[in-house]
């Protein structure tokens, strides 16, 4: 997941699409507070619940899964230029 931390991907996907976390818990079926732990790295994914965040990225058109991956790799470098 382009070497961040599950928490961060999410949470940069769920902004990217403008979803809440509870739309997005909603679309990927697990609860808001799933969700909400997931990004606030109180916990990780099972895996089932990996599985079920994956096959919904899986149904993403192409196009837009590309501008999802964009813009995390932009957001990734910027924090890497942050922290030198």
């Amino acid at each position: 997941m382009h070497d961040m931390p599950f928490s961060e991907f999410v949470k940069n996907v769920r902004k990217k699409l403008g979803l809440s976390q509870e739309e997005l818990a909603h679309k990927v079926g697990v609860s808001f507070s799933t969700l909400n732990r997931w990004e606030n790295r109180k916990t990780s994914p099972s895996k089932l619940a990996l599985n079920q965040f994956t096959a919904y990225m899986d149904k993403m058109p192409q196009k837009r899964k590309i501008s999802i991956e964009g813009a995390i790799d932009k957001s990734i470098r910027n924090n890497k230029r942050g922290n030198q």
